[in-house]
């Protein structure tokens, strides 16, 4: 019943960086009958960095909180959402599995583009309202590579603030059989900035992923643009509109630690990563709000 009434977006073919996995579930159903995801959005605290982990942790294992070993152990199919973004997306347990390397699928730790969406959404609920950026999920950058990308990501009903209201867009790209990298758009000039922690080549783009991938986004993105209002809203011309790639510089790399000759003041590296995940553990658990998905 949930799986008919579920909203299918978005259609298409996942990256090979993570196994694959159905799209992110998303309900029509946002509040019958309950304001408890009202309430938790009112009183939702900020994400807080910490870069510590708990006292007496298991090295190499993500600590998780105490009433969570339960859940684990329950064999029942249970759904959870979060109370920011559209209230939309539902998680199930492979969500948490992945968070804490938990089974032996999971034991990588890959994170998929449902947990990146959900943190994109968590950015929108606390974005300054002068910024000038907007965010798109991790399924734009998937859809406009397919060549079937929305306009709800940049004309302002997916997320509050429209694309032409912005100078600077941020989305991640999944590069095949690798991993995710940031990248970000300049509006105005046309300029995308790659993030990229295990390095990109340049100036010349030697991998056959990477030059597809530039080939692709030098005419999905002003199409895009386009279709979504900003050359209007801007008074841009598309006749004179052209994307061109940089790399960022001075990137932490991934390694067996992070590198990259910065002065990071992180103490052990694989420790601050543990305490990142362990904190977003902590955060999205105690923050989900349960879901019945027999009322669907």
């Amino acid at each position: 019943m949930f799986a008919e009434k579920a909203l299918k977006e978005p259609h298409m073919n996942q990256p090979a960086t993570t196994p694959q996995e159905a799209p992110t579930r998303r309900s029509k159903r946002i509040n019958r009958g309950t304001n408890l995801p009202i309430v938790a959005a009112l009183n939702l605290p900020p994400w807080i960095e910490k870069l510590s982990r708990p006292p007496k942790c298991t090295p190499n294992k993500v600590t998780m909180p105490q009433d969570m070993d339960m859940f684990l152990k329950k064999g029942k199919k249970i759904g959870y959402k979060f109370p920011w973004g559209k209230y939309d997306i539902v998680v199930e347990r492979k969500f948490w599995y992945a968070l804490l390397c938990y089974g032996r699928e999971q034991r990588k730790g890959w994170l998929s583009d449902q947990h990146l969406d959900i943190w994109v959404d968590l950015m929108w609920r606390f974005r300054p309202p002068k910024a000038d950026w907007a965010m798109a999920s991790p399924f734009f950058s998937s859809q406009l590579l397919d060549g079937s990308v929305r306009t709800f990501y940049g004309n302002g009903k997916r997320y509050p603030v429209p694309w032409s209201n912005v100078e600077k867009v941020y989305f991640t790209l999944n590069v095949p059989k690798d991993h995710f990298l940031l990248a970000e758009l300049q509006i105005r000039n046309g300029v995308v900035t790659f993030y990229d922690s295990l390095g990109t080549p340049e100036p010349e783009e030697t991998r056959e992923d990477f030059k597809k991938m530039r080939a692709t986004l030098e005419v999905m993105l002003p199409n895009y643009l386009e279709d979504c209002g900003v050359f209007k809203a801007k008074c841009i011309r598309v006749e004179d509109y052209k994307i061109t790639f940089q790399v960022a510089k001075n990137v932490p790399r991934q390694a067996d630690k992070l590198s990259h000759n910065l002065d990071l003041d992180l103490g052990d590296p694989l420790e601050v990563a543990m305490a990142y995940r362990e904190h977003m553990v902590e955060y999205f658990w105690k923050h989900k709000v349960p879901y019945d998905q027999k009322a669907d």
